[in-house]
């Protein structure tokens, strides 16, 4: 089981974790393009508008 340690963070960050079992490379580039992350950052219902990125 992988252990997270924990963490402190300012009031206006938000910290997440996801264990993602696929290539390094494409969970960077679900990460990074925000044409991959409004697909499934969020919650089924959810939708997303990035403004700036």
């Amino acid at each position: 089981m992988l252990q997270i340690p924990p963490t402190h963070s300012p009031d206006n960050e938000i910290v997440s974790y996801r264990i993602v079992h696929a290539a390094i490379d494409r969970v960077f580039e679900a990460c990074a393009n925000p044409a991959h992350l409004e697909n499934w950052w969020g919650p089924a219902g959810f939708t997303n508008t990035f403004e700036e990125f």
